[in-house]
């Protein structure tokens, strides 16, 4: 089997499919959207006819409350939306939440070289220097390492 019938078959084709989809979801949402929406809001979910849009704050909930009738018209005129009943909005956060990477670990130096940077901080003529070398050797391991 290759692997390109493999990532299109099973669930890898179904999430492909539904993040080019998601994709054009938003798109289009950009495009009914005004710009003042357009920039604090974005779509959230779409299932079973309804389409879930989150907004940065509450005002911005109101305008496109205010709009749900105009949007719901422009967004039915797309194929993407034809089976659209129902808008919601929700106030939260309109970016895209960020993606949390693990703290990378400190590197720690052994104590030869810890002694040596104290002993060069000692020597050192420039205050901002012999700080930095000192900096750099609090980053010594215990002993046993």
């Amino acid at each position: 089997m290759t692997l390109e019938r493999l990532l299109k078959g099973g669930r890898f084709g179904a999430l492909a499919r539904g993040n080019a989809l998601r994709a054009v979801h938003e798109t289009i949402w950009q495009q009914v959207a005004g710009d003042a929406l357009r920039q604090c809001s974005r779509l959230s979910t779409y299932r079973e006819g309804q389409l879930t849009v989150m907004a940065d704050h509450a005002t911005a909930v109101s305008q496109l409350r205010y709009l749900q009738r105009i949007l719901l018209q422009q967004l039915r005129n797309h194929a993407e939306f034809r089976d659209l009943k129902q808008l919601r909005f929700v106030v939260g956060s309109a970016l895209p939440a960020p993606v949390r990477r693990p703290a990378k670990a400190r590197p720690t130096l052994s104590q030869s070289a810890a002694q040596h940077l104290l002993q060069a901080a000692e020597l050192a003529e420039s205050v901002e220097i012999s700080t930095i070398f000192k900096r750099l050797a609090s980053r010594a391991g215990s002993p046993g390492q």
